[in-house]
Order: structure tokens, then sequence, then C-alpha cells
């Protein structure tokens, strides 16, 4: 097969580097990813030209100048931090490592590869196993050169430091931005909609915001409960703001919504990422602390109809009347409340009552454990019999009592002494970081190296350091374990086990056993066999 060679100049090279030679095949594969990236979208706001199309042209230009074809193009149209937060790079990275192509063209390296160490080694490691090149109008880089991927590397490391600066910026830029009253939620509250005055974001009364405020009322002077309310607007096919249907969670998280009496909020939900036993990545949402939320007077403060003694009145009955049925004047009659949910869609599975058997005094009831009304509509998982899935919750909890006792006679004190040797092993390395840390400063402060240079390697040394801190914290958590922990939860388990086994009468007493250590029962039924599968979470 005849090969051409194309020479392309590193015209972004800091020093105006040597020129770098790029195999390409003019009858071989390529494929192009557009992706926009935060300043792109902060362009085309200030009425820029669509970034995209500027790329395109850019590059089919590119690709006739190299006498290649393209066969097909991604357009990244969201810009998110993770790969798997981008669908259109994830599928052309799956294709790379598979070898369908024979190079991608992109606008630089960073609209490929931007994201964090392991995304981003993910994806350079895809180019460089398959022998995909990257062509961009720079340079084209070969990942399986030594010389391009040192410079590539070079690259994604200023790379993630810019990107940890923009989205520090942007951070302060939303938070001060809220401390002065502007509204920046991406959907306005229910009974509001979103406008502009003075350049400044804000929220004014919509086309629903009478019946915001007749929400308030009922509730305040309880002529009905959220879930009556949620069951009214599903009949009359109302949606939420974000296209749902109604459930008594949503009425409640409206009227507790301060912004509806005029104020503004930030930062209410922090973001983590987590690894699990297999070290895949999941994002989990919590509550941070105090001081890192933001609660300020908005500017559309006074433009509503909810008045502070409304909303505060709306709220202590919703306080009064909080938790379980309880507050309908009945007794509890489901140890399982606040812990079944459906495996399907998350939501809690609801005590029912169905007419039973036919027996010769008439026919009795029978207690099922159903889907909610509220959610018919989007899941469609299948009851059972509540005493049922009581007795299967009863097995599952009993075999994981007996998977940690197993655990606990299977360590013979070797896990705890393994920990202590990996946690002065990990003491030893911070002990070198440090050490390593107070040279780089010497070196600056002398120096002997640039301040970028500089701020490059602390980046990475910030990074081992807070890993090797994590480690540790792990190591010295498991040296310390003496089973205690473990035998107390045997103990617990097993009482709310036997306790399960006769709930009849005490239903709350013992969902507050349940609670008290189970945190969560995915509800599941096979629609062909009927199966019941339960997996319990624990505290």
């Amino acid at each position: 097969m005849r090969e051409a060679q194309a020479k392309v100049t590193n015209r972004r090279a800091e020093g105006g580097s040597n020129y770098t030679m790029g195999t390409i095949k003019p009858d071989g594969r390529y494929a192009m990813l557009l992706r926009k990236s935060r300043e792109d979208v902060e362009a085309e706001a200030r009425g820029q030209m669509e970034t995209l199309a500027l790329h395109e042209d850019a590059l089919r230009l590119l690709a006739s100048n190299l006498g290649i074809k393209i066969s097909k193009v991604y357009r990244e149209l969201v810009s998110g931090d993770r790969l798997d937060e981008r669908p259109e790079t994830v599928q052309l990275v799956h294709e790379v490592m598979r070898g369908e192509w024979d190079g991608v063209l992109a606008y630089d390296i960073q609209r490929i590869s931007r994201g964090d160490m392991i995304d981003q080694g993910v994806i350079m490691n895809a180019f460089k196993y398959s022998r995909t090149i990257i062509i961009t109008p720079g340079k084209i880089f070969d990942l399986a050169d030594d010389y391009d991927s040192n410079a590539v590397e070079m690259n994604l490391m200023m790379g993630r430091v810019e990107l940890g600066w923009i989205k520090k910026r942007l951070i302060a830029g939303k938070e001060n931005r809220t401390r002065r009253g502007e509204y920046l939620g991406s959907i306005a509250p229910f009974g509001w909609e979103k406008c502009t005055v003075d350049h400044m974001k804000t929220l004014r009364p919509g086309e629903h915001h009478e019946r915001l405020f007749q929400m308030y009322t009922d509730i305040a002077s309880w002529a009905r409960a959220p879930k009556g309310m949620a069951d009214d607007l599903n009949r009359q096919g109302f949606p939420t703001p974000r296209g749902k249907h109604w459930d008594a969670k949503t009425i409640t998280s409206i009227i507790r919504n301060p912004v509806n009496i005029g104020y503004v909020r930030w930062n209410q939900r922090k973001t983590r990422v987590q690894f699990d036993e297999e070290m895949n990545r999941r994002k989990v949402r919590g509550v941070p602390k105090d001081d890192e939320r933001i609660l300020a007077e908005g500017l559309h403060r006074g433009a509503g109809l909810i008045t502070d003694e409304l909303f505060y009145a709306a709220n202590r009955q919703l306080d009064a009347h909080g938790g379980t049925s309880e507050h309908t004047g009945k007794p509890l009659r489901n140890p399982l409340a606040g812990v079944l949910v459906c495996k399907g869609c998350g939501r809690a599975m609801a005590r029912s009552i169905f007419p039973g058997e036919r027996r010769g005094d008439g026919r009795g009831k029978t207690e099922w454990y159903t889907h909610p009304q509220s959610n018919r509509y989007e899941c469609h998982m299948q009851g059972a019999v509540m005493r049922d899935v009581v007795d299967l919750a009863v097995d599952a909890l009993l075999s994981v009592t007996r998977d940690i006792e197993v655990a606990i006679d299977a360590d013979d004190g070797q896990k705890v002494e393994a920990a202590r040797q990996v946690a002065k092993s990990l003491r030893r390395s911070l002990a070198e970081e440090d050490a390593a840390r107070d040279n780089l400063f010497r070196l600056v402060e002398r120096g002997i190296i640039t301040d970028a240079e500089f701020a490059s390697r602390k980046v990475l040394a910030d990074g081992r350091r807070a890993s090797l801190e994590a480690q540790l914290a792990q190591a010295e958590a498991e040296a310390a374990d003496d089973h205690g922990e473990a035998l107390a939860r045997v103990v617990a388990l097993r009482e709310v086990v036997d306790s399960l086994r006769n709930y009849e009468g005490r239903a709350k007493e013992v969902n507050d056993m349940v609670k008290s250590i189970v945190s969560r029962i995915e509800y599941e039924r096979d629609p062909q066999t009927g199966e019941i599968r339960l997996g319990v979470s624990l505290r």
C-alpha cells in the first residue's frame, strides 16, 4: 500500500521545536471529533460565531491538504469534566480501541483528552496501542513515538492545571453572583420564570404563581396533604418543572424552598467522586458543611405572593405531619416503611390492603407491598404479599449476618498485621514526599526552575500526597480494627431478624430497629416468573 509522508509544523510548540513526521495513509479511515469547551460556550453567548462550524471548516481544509477523506464526524455538544459525561467521545475512544480508525482529526489535543488523569490515561493508551494517529492543525501526534508521547503528556499536564484554574474561576464567579442576589439555576422553580434585570439574572412570578400560592395556603391550613395534592396534579396532566410526574416528595421540596420568599442559594448539594472495590467511579451527591453553603437575599425578594408568615406556617405543618403515614392518626403497620424501595426507580414501596381469599364468613383482607400510584406512569414493578416480602427480608438479613460472621472467623489477625505494615510503609513514603516538596520550594527560590515548572511539579506532588494520605487513613483504620464493630453489627442484625419475625402490633418499634442498621432494601420482582429478589444495604 502506498503511503505518503505528511510533514506538519508544530506551530504551537514552545520555542519553535523541530518538525514532526506523521504517517498519513491516503486510503485510510479517518474520523473527526468536534467538541465545545467552556470558553467556546462563553464566546457564543457574547454573539461570536458558532465554534464547531469554524473548527469543522478548518479541519476539512486540513484533510483536503493532506489528501485524506473524513469518514465520520463526531459532534460533542456537552462540556463534561469526565470522559463518561461525553458520549460522543466515549464512542470514538471505543472504536479507536478496536482499531477501526487510522487517525482522528481534532482542533487541538485537549479537545480529545480533556479530563482527569484516569480519563487521559485511558484515551492516550487507546491511541497508543491501536497505532491511531491524532491530526491537529498544529501537529500530527503518533503516541507510539516516544517524542510525541512525552510532548502530549506535558501538554495534558498543563491542561489539567489550566482546567483547575478555570473551574475555580467559574465557582468563585457563581458564588459572588449568588451573594449579590442573582438566581443561577438552570430551571426556574415552580411558579416562577427567569428574567434579566440590568444584566443580572433573577426571577419574576410566572404563569403558575397563583397555583403555587394556593399550594402554600392549602398546606398551611392542612386542607390537603402533599400526596393528595400530587395525585390531583397528576390527574389533571399537569407536569412538574422538569416534565415529570408529581409525588409527595416533590410537593414537599417546593414548600420548603426558600427561593419562593425571595432568597437564592448555592452549593446546597455537593458532588464528589467515589470508587468501588473494582475501581469504578461514580458520582455521589451529599450535603456540604454549613459554611460552604450560600443563602442570600435575592433580587426577586418581595416580588411574589408568598409571605414569610405563610412560608413558615406551611413548613411548620410539614414538620408536624412529617415522616411515615402515622400523621393520619393511625398506628404504623409497615415494619419496612422508608426502607423497602423499588429497584427500578428508587421510590419507596407502599403498604396497601386488598381483598383476600373468600372464607365461610366472607372475604378477608391481605396486606401487599405495591408501587406508589404517582409512579405508575414511569415504572411498572409488580407488587407482592407483604408477609412474603418480610419473610424474604428476614432471610436476606440472616445471609448478611452469616457473611459477616464468616469473615470474622476467617481473619486470624494476618489482615490487621498486614495493614500495620502497609501503614508503616506509607508513613515513610509521606516523609519522603514532604522532603521532596521542601526541595521543590528551594529550587524555585534559587531560580533553578521556572515558576511554570514549579507549578506543574507542585500539582503532581499535591496529587501524590493526597493519594498517600487517603491510603494511610484506610490502612490505619484496618490496622485498628479488632472486629468490635463487626461483632456489634452481628448482634444488632440478629435482634432485627427476631423482631421482623413477629412484628404484628409493634411495627413502629420494629421499623425503628430496622432503620438503625439497614440503609435500604431494594425490591425487584421478575414479571415472567414472579420471583422476588431483595438487595440489602447496611448503614
